[in-house]
C-alpha cells in the first residue's frame, strides 16, 4: 500500500524494533487481550487502565471509556487457531463486524483492541474541547478528522487563543488519568487546508 516493499528481514526488524523501543504499548496490548478473553470467558467485567472491559453480554462484548461511552464488539465468539504469523492455536475472540459491504468476521486482537480505544478517546477529547469552545460563544461549523473548524462574528472578542485554550481542556472524566492536551490552529477569513 504505500509503495514500500520490504525484505521479511527489513520487516521483523521494524517490527522488534517498534516493540522493543516502546514496551508499554506491548504491554498494554497484552494487558487488553487477556481482560477481554477474560471478561467474555467468565460473563464478567473486567477494569483496566481506566476502561471496563464487559463480557456480560454474550451478544455483544463492550469496552466502557473512560468518558462513559461504549465500543461494541457484536456477536463475539470464542476460536483456538493459529496467530497469523504461524504458531500452535491460541484462543482468542472473533466478532462480527458491519460495514458498507456487509457483516465480516474479525479477530479481535490486543492491537485492534488499542488502536479502537486510542481512537475512540480521541474521539471523546476532541468532542469535550469542541463543546468547551461552544461554552465560550464558537460556532463549530465542521470537523475533518482531528481538526475543528468554527466562526464567529468577525467583531468578536474571540479568537484563536481562546479556541485553542477550549480545546485543551481535559475534560472531568479525564481527570488523573495523564492527558497531555495541545492544540495548534490559525485564524483567517476563509478555510484552508
Amino acid at each position: 500500500t504505500y509503495s514500500i516493499t520490504l525484505s521479511e528481514k527489513e520487516a521483523k526488524e521494524a517490527v522488534y524494533g517498534f516493540r522493543d523501543t516502546y514496551p508499554e504499548i506491548v504491554s498494554l496490548w497484552g494487558e487488553l487481550n487477556a481482560a477481554t478473553l477474560t471478561a467474555f470467558k467468565a460473563g464478567i467485567c473486567v477494569y483496566v487502565r481506566g476502561l471496563v472491559i464487559d463480557g456480560r453480554d454474550e451478544n455483544c462484548l463492550k469496552i466502557k471509556l473512560p468518558s462513559g461511552r461504549y465500543i461494541h464488539y457484536h456477536k463475539p465468539r470464542l476460536v483456538s487457531e493459529p496467530p497469523p504469523w504461524g504458531g500452535p492455536p491460541k484462543e482468542g475472540i472473533h466478532f462480527i463486524m458491519y460495514g458498507s459491504k456487509g457483516a465480516k468476521d474479525n479477530r479481535l486482537y490486543g492491537g485492534l483492541l488499542c488502536e479502537n480505544v486510542v481512537q475512540a478517546v480521541a474521539r471523546d477529547l476532541l468532542l469535550s474541547g469542541m463543546l468547551e469552545a461552544e461554552k465560550l460563544g464558537f460556532k463549530i461549523i465542521m470537523t475533518i478528522h482531528d481538526e475543528v473548524v468554527s466562526e464567529v462574528s468577525i467583531d468578536s472578542p474571540l479568537g484563536e487563543k481562546e479556541l485553542l485554550a477550549a480545546m485543551c481542556i481535559v475534560p472531568e472524566w479525564g481527570e488523573g488519568m495523564g492527558f497531555v492536551l495541545k492544540a495548534e490552529g490559525w485564524e483567517g477569513a476563509y478555510y484552508r487546508k
